[in-house]
């Protein structure tokens, strides 16, 4: 079923617009090189995908995001929180950035780790093998995301596998 945030955009328009944000993203991605590892993985795999055949499309992403609920988050909102073991959920960033903080420590100074931009996804390590999310995420703009619940993905993928072949290639790698 697909999800229309309160601007109409469709996933197959937020898919073609997140594909065009992951190419630009890629043209960046060495200039973030000192970014963290866990967020430039999905623009830095897009440019191996692409060689090796094994990217999402804009339709098959489309499907994919039909999965989720958009929603438009305002800037300084906190998405997610660090240490939260029920959120398996991946976010699929169509527009904006998020910030990623870490604290290593209760009470420790918080950690700044990176910008989740546009066509990018974050909380990955958590939606492919749980054990709770690891850092805090905050709209660093005003944002528009996919939140895709593990177990609706799940559901999907069984009667999907080419497609979840692909997913957890272009998600997951790294």
């Amino acid at each position: 079923l697909a999800h229309h945030g309160h601007d109409g955009e469709s996933p197959a328009a937020a898919a073609a617009a997140a594909a065009s944000a992951r190419a630009t993203a890629t043209s960046q991605a060495a200039a973030s090189a000192s970014s963290s590892a866990l967020l430039g993985r999905a623009r830095l795999q897009t440019t191996f995908d692409s060689a090796a055949g094994m990217s999402l499309d804009d339709t098959e992403w489309a499907a994919i995001l039909a999965l989720g609920r958009a929603r438009h988050v305002k800037r300084g909102t906190c998405v997610y929180k660090q240490g939260d073991d029920n959120n398996r959920s991946l976010y699929q960033v169509s527009r904006g950035s998020l910030r990623a903080e870490r604290e290593a420590a209760p009470n420790a100074p918080k950690q700044v780790l990176g910008l989740v931009e546009a066509g990018s996804v974050a909380n990955e390590q958590a939606f492919l093998a749980g054990g709770g999310t690891r850092e805090t995420m905050w709209a660093d703009t005003d944002v528009r995301l996919y939140e895709i619940e593990f177990d609706k993905a799940a559901l999907f993928f069984g009667t999907n596998r080419q497609l979840e072949v692909k997913f957890l290639h272009e998600v997951g790698a790294g």
